[in-house]
């Protein structure tokens, strides 16, 4: 059995210790977007280098924005760069 987050809280609490969960989370409407080089539409990636964190919103922003436009991620190569890059 695994222990999951909450129980690490609920296991102090039920022996009297004052216990506080923070949760952060993002709400994103409209702060996302793609820099695109020489490129005037999504269209215009495909067979291109796109330049990103991998398994991060961005990737996720890039997938959605590739199924909006009748694409997916075999349509680009995908490379993944650190923040720092």
């Amino acid at each position: 059995c695994a222990m999951t987050n909450m129980d690490a809280l609920t296991i102090p609490a039920a022996f009297g210790v004052e216990t506080t969960g923070l949760i952060l989370g993002d709400y994103s409407n409209g702060n996302d977007g793609l820099v695109l080089k020489d490129a005037k539409s999504i269209a215009d990636i495909k067979g291109r280098q796109v330049n990103l964190v991998e398994l991060s919103v961005s990737h996720y922003f890039l997938a959605r924005a590739l199924d909006m436009n009748g694409m997916s991620e075999r349509d680009v190569t995908v490379v993944n760069t650190s923040d720092a890059d």
